[in-house]
């Protein structure tokens, strides 16, 4: 709302203020237009009554006592009652043949004004046979006066209760907001890391609770995010240390060695660190997209068997992979949405860990469960060390050495990120049947293939 105040708790105050301040000029408003009606009402019930009681009276021969009462002649002039000038004018009376008649009239020598009510007289009712009306008032300065009285009640009333609505307002939002200022000020001294810091709670159990407790699990998240952010940095650091070592000391052996078959010995040590150099930077390459959420190629239908087979062939003399596909006696195609390449990258990665397991043999089955096709690698060899079994996933793993010695620590990370970033998951345990490790990936089954 332009022109408001910024602060919440400002803005708050001047919308109830306003508000309240509208709603008790409407009441007031109505109590001014209503208030004078509702007396003026309960003026003519006296005067009803007050007829009633003269007119008993003069049925039963009793003078008139009352002032501002008056009997007049159809002409509207004074026979009996007050005396001076008439209450009202004839033409009154005249209309008070067919119905009582009622007036706010002023009388010379009375200040204010008067309420009258004119009646006919029943026959016979009357002293002096000339009479045709009773009239009778009573004065208004009373009536004014009560009106000037609720009129500047209602006003402190009301100024009462716009300011203890303002008030009110300021300190219970005040008091509402408190813990969020807590937690703002908590907030900005926290820098770019977390540090262990946490925003206060202030345990009330409603929303401003909650949020605190939401924010400080994000806290949380982030920090775990950049634990694990610092130690993938020290160990890629580390990873890419050790071949840039070799590539700087075969080099500079190869320069200073006249002797040319050994300089090539060390050339070519150089060139395999740089390939694994390069093995490195495409692992870690694959992972930070993969971390990014960018998949690369948008996904495309494929078959998993063929990839399989491609795999296994691609596997050459250093395993003896079987494919074994299962489709659950025709229960559905074994395809899958993938990123182009990215099957055949996890695929590879896996059947290299196993080779530099140990493994001799690998098995690779496909089978459709459900709404998903789940590829199972299996292996003869050592299987993973119980210190990695609860996460082998895990990047840069030191207990990996068992699995891949020299590797980088990075393929089951691969896998894991390319399965995860289609939708599917992955799981690794000891229960292979050729005795050695088992990791099985699960892939949404595609279900728009024709």
């Amino acid at each position: 709302m332009p022109g408001l105040p910024v602060a919440l708790r400002s803005r708050l105050t001047v919308v109830v203020g306003i508000a309240t301040l509208l709603a008790a000029a409407a009441s007031f408003g109505a109590l001014a237009v209503l208030a004078p009606r509702q007396l003026l009402d309960a003026v003519d019930e006296g005067l009803d009554q007050r007829v009633a009681v003269l007119l008993a009276e003069l049925s039963a021969g009793e003078e008139l006592r009352d002032p501002f009462t008056q009997l007049l002649a159809a002409d509207g002039s004074v026979i009996d009652g007050s005396p001076g000038v008439p209450l009202v004018p004839a033409a009154e009376v005249s209309r008070s043949r067919d119905e009582p008649v009622r007036d706010v009239v002023t009388v010379p020598g009375v200040p204010g004004e008067v309420r009258v009510l004119v009646v006919p007289l029943p026959d016979g009712v009357a002293e002096a046979p000339l009479a045709t009306a009773l009239v009778t008032g009573t004065r208004l300065e009373t009536l004014a006066r009560v009106s000037e009285r609720v009129s500047v009640g209602l006003a402190a009333v009301l100024a009462g209760t716009l300011v203890a609505a303002v008030v009110g307002t300021w300190l219970v939002v005040g008091a509402a907001l408190r813990p969020v200022a807590d937690m703002t000020r908590t907030a900005a001294g926290i820098g770019s890391s977390p540090g262990g810091r946490r925003l206060p709670r202030p345990g009330t159990g409603d929303e401003v609770d909650e949020l605190a407790r939401t924010l400080n699990d994000l806290l949380d998240r982030v920090e775990a995010g950049l634990r694990r952010e610092r130690a993938f940095v020290d160990d890629a650091s580390h990873e890419l240390r050790t071949p840039l070592a070799v590539v700087q000391a075969e080099l500079e052996l190869a320069a200073d060695d006249p002797d040319p078959v050994r300089a090539r010995e060390s050339v070519l040590a150089a060139l395999a660190a740089t390939q694994r150099l390069s093995g490195l930077a495409t692992d870690l390459l694959v992972l930070a997209r993969a971390d990014a959420g960018a998949t690369g190629a948008a996904p495309e239908p494929a078959a998993v068997v063929p990839h399989l087979r491609a795999a296994a062939e691609r596997a050459g003399t250093a395993l003896a992979v079987t494919v074994e596909p299962v489709d659950d006696a025709g229960r559905g195609r074994l395809d899958v949405r993938v990123e182009p390449g990215s099957l055949d990258r996890a695929l590879d990665n896996l059947l290299r860990n196993a080779v530099r397991a140990g493994a001799r043999s690998v098995r690779l089955r496909c089978g459709r469960e459900g709404d998903e096709v789940v590829v199972s690698v299996e292996d003869d060899g050592p299987g993973f060390p119980a210190a990695v079994l609860d996460d082998p996933f895990q990047r840069f793993r030191r207990g990996d050495a068992a699995r891949s010695p020299g590797g980088t620590g990075l393929g089951l990370a691969i896998v894991a990120a390319t399965v995860r970033a289609h939708g599917g998951s992955v799981g690794a345990d000891n229960a292979s049947a050729l005795g050695g490790a088992c990791v099985t990936l699960r892939l949404p089954a595609a279900t728009d293939l024709s």
